[in-house]
């Protein structure tokens, strides 16, 4: 596929650009479209598959993102804890 092969031969040059917009959508997002908010666990389990290394600098934040969701005393009401499927 196209985009995996533009990705794999990418992953150096885009993997600061995708950790910034990771990382943003993960703290509040309230500046991307809705779509992105809501799917990029997707994307981040997509880009695992393919090229891993884009993803390392992200998965700290993810991990704490994961622990504060499944925490007893976590209300849902600042943290995005929506789960994905994947298919």
């Amino acid at each position: 596929m196209l985009a995996v092969a533009v990705v794999e031969e990418s992953a150096e040059i885009l993997e600061p650009y995708m950790r910034q917009f990771f990382i943003l959508a993960m703290s509040d997002g309230k500046d991307l479209p809705t779509a992105l908010k809501k799917d990029y666990h997707e994307l981040i389990y997509e880009l695992y598959c393919c090229a891993p290394q884009m993803v390392q600098g992200v998965l700290p934040y993810l991990k704490e993102q994961l622990v504060v969701c499944t925490s007893p005393s976590f209300s849902g009401s600042s943290h995005n804890c929506q789960p994905t499927q994947h298919t």
